[in-house]
């Protein structure tokens, strides 16, 4: 039996861990502890910190000069950096200044390796900047990249599209709801007779985008699962989507 050596000491592994978390919405738990060290210790030794103390201070203190890109970079090599590019957001910043707030929108793609805490995150920084967050689901296209890559799960995109509607008309917000440790939504913040009231108004799984955007079949098959609705829900569907929330469990 081998006992693997961790290159971080372990108050520096949970430094780095809450930091980049916090910052990035990236979640490093145990089991991608190596992956974290390998990104943390590839970017100290390309800065100009003489030791990891120092690296993460300067981390720390000004987290947009540059250091922290790098570090990302190296931390998401392979895979899709979730939608925190500050440009970004500094483009729907301006766009709002100019056109005003509620009507600018920004389009948000569930299923590209980012997780529910991710994403919901996401929606509420939008929804405090005055853009209007519209959700989609990943549709793999055959002859692309990523032709094979599985859409998200229907349960977790419902959890994400009940918290855009909570967000989006200020009945609970990000910071309320709670998580758990797969970073999946555990409570929305709300009692249960209030959510079942919001999930039969069949709202918070209409298409959104655009005002009065349909998109029928946007981005799901004829023959289903429709993840956004075009038309009013049925009885059946309507009881498919509690089944899928797990109503009750969801509340406080």
């Amino acid at each position: 039996m081998t006992t693997r050596t961790h290159k971080l000491h372990d108050a520096f592994y949970a430094k780095f861990r809450e930091f980049i978390a916090d910052y990035t919405g990236l979640h490093f738990p145990e089991k991608k502890r190596a992956d974290l060290e390998r990104g943390v210790l590839e970017a100290l030794a390309k800065s100009s910190c003489p030791n990891i103390e120092e690296y993460y201070d300067t981390l720390a203190r000004n987290p947009g000069n540059g250091e922290m890109d790098r570090l990302v970079s190296l931390l998401t090599v392979g895979e899709t950096y979730f939608y925190r590019d500050e440009s970004q957001f500094k483009l729907l910043d301006e766009a709002v200044r100019v056109f005003g707030k509620g009507k600018v929108s920004t389009h948000l793609i569930v299923g590209l390796g980012e997780t529910e805490k991710e994403m919901i995150r996401v929606i509420q920084e939008c929804v405090d900047m005055g853009v209007l967050p519209a959700l989609f689901a990943f549709t793999p296209i055959s002859g692309t990249r990523l032709e094979n890559h599985s859409q998200p799960q229907i349960e977790g995109y419902r959890r994400i599209q009940i918290a855009r509607y909570l967000m989006l008309n200020g009945i609970s917000r990000f910071e309320n709801m709670r998580f758990d440790s797969q970073d999946r939504v555990d409570n929305f913040g709300i009692r249960k007779n209030a959510f079942m009231r919001i999930v039969r108004t069949e709202a918070p799984f209409r298409t959104s985008g655009c005002p009065d955007c349909n998109r029928p079949y946007y981005n799901e098959k004829p023959s289903g699962p429709l993840y956004n609705y075009p038309k009013r829900i049925s009885h059946e569907d309507l009881s498919e989507i509690e089944r899928q929330l797990g109503v009750g469990e969801l509340c406080l």
